[in-house]
């Protein structure tokens, strides 16, 4: 499983649908570049009889490699966006290098496409002469194997949707997570399995009980406040793709923004960050917090324009602001590349609600996305 972002949602809804019926091999945490794949490999025992592997990249010819040590008897894109995109010198780079994934990939085995990604869809004609292809979408019209229809957001998060399979339709499942770019995780989810062989209904408890991993979609009632923490990463998509979400929210006191740059962005770093500025105005957000030059930016561009946003010099100047600013019944979404851990700053204004040791604590700020 590999994409731009995504790839670790979906590998722990195939790993947790699969696992309630065989004995499944998945990564700890996201181990998921060269040197946390081949850890994950030599766990491999015997009575495994899958193994769930997750692929990453940020540098040319990485994921390559990782499709040739894997040897996936299924492989699929989640999408492919502009992460990294600085070490690769173009989007067009990054597109040719996640379809290595493919390439690598031996004659038959099957593929799993994202139809409502502009940026893999097209690898379905080049494709399909030499592999089968199961495809997905959550959003859109297009043809697909396994979607997502009749959408419903739920509070403080999480949605109720429809499941569109080969096998069957599954109505009225419910993810509490927060992100409505988690359904495309989950009809990814039901096309790997379909791929595989498996029963694609599986991935219906995987989602009923769904947790994943520390700050991605994570909802934390932090005393007064309600905490979003989607700050494991961010890339354009994912960033848009969270502030679309929280317009789709029931209605809050406020809603407040603490926003990091989008690292690795390259020379389309100030393009991709001033792209946000319609869905933050379509937001209406009470307050933005802007950590790092580029959010800087556009706290600077929507203060001049008459919103309440403020550039922050640094993560203490931005908490001291934060938590005089903060009322009762505030939202606060908490959004922004690994290496500036926004958590450390939710856990300031709210330690009872992180707890004294936390699994946030040991996350790697060099994780290949």
């Amino acid at each position: 499983i590999s994409g731009s972002f995504g790839k670790t949602t979906t590998r722990r809804l195939v790993a947790r649908a699969l696992a309630r019926h065989q004995k499944v091999l998945e990564p700890q945490q996201n181990y998921n570049n060269l040197i946390g794949v081949p850890q994950t490999l030599l766990r491999l025992q015997a009575d495994h009889e899958t193994a769930v592997l997750e692929l990453g990249m940020n540098q040319p010819g990485e994921l390559r490699r990782l499709a040739e040590i894997a040897r996936a008897d299924v492989a699929g894109l989640i999408r492919i966006g502009k992460a990294h995109v600085e070490n690769f010198g173009s989007l067009q780079d990054v597109i040719d290098a996640k379809l290595a994934l493919f390439e690598a990939a031996a004659p038959g085995v099957p593929l799993v496409i994202n139809v409502a990604c502009a940026n893999s869809a097209g690898a379905i004609e080049r494709f399909s002469p030499s592999h089968p292809v199961i495809t997905f979408r959550a959003e859109g019209e297009q043809s697909a194997d396994c979607f997502i229809e009749h959408v419903t957001p739920l509070e403080p998060a999480g949605y109720k949707f429809d499941l569109i399979t080969p096998a069957g339709r599954y109505p009225q499942l419910v993810l509490r997570r927060f992100g409505r770019h988690l359904l495309e995780d989950v009809a990814a989810g039901a096309a790997f399995l379909t791929a595989a062989g498996f029963d694609p209904g599986w991935i219906v408890d995987a989602v009923e009980d769904f947790e994943t991993e520390p700050l991605r979609g994570e909802v934390i009632q932090a005393g007064p406040w309600t905490f979003i923490m989607d700050c494991y990463n961010a890339g354009p998509e994912s960033m848009a793709g969270a502030l679309n979400s929280l317009r789709e929210l029931p209605p809050a006191k406020r809603t407040v923004l603490v926003l990091a740059d989008m690292l690795e962005l390259g020379e389309h770093s100030r393009e991709a960050h001033e792209a946000l500025l319609d869905p933050l105005r379509k937001l209406f957000p009470a307050l933005v917090f802007g950590l790092g030059p580029e959010m800087s930016h556009l706290a600077e561009i929507l203060s001049a324009q008459g919103w309440d946003a403020k550039a922050s010099p640094g993560p203490q100047c931005l908490l001291d602001e934060l938590g005089k600013a903060l009322r009762p019944g505030d939202r606060v979404l908490f959004k922004g590349s690994r290496a500036f851990a926004l958590e450390k700053i939710a856990r300031t204004l709210a330690p009872e609600a992180f707890g004294a040791t936390d699994s946030r604590d040991s996350l790697d700020p060099s994780d290949a996305v």
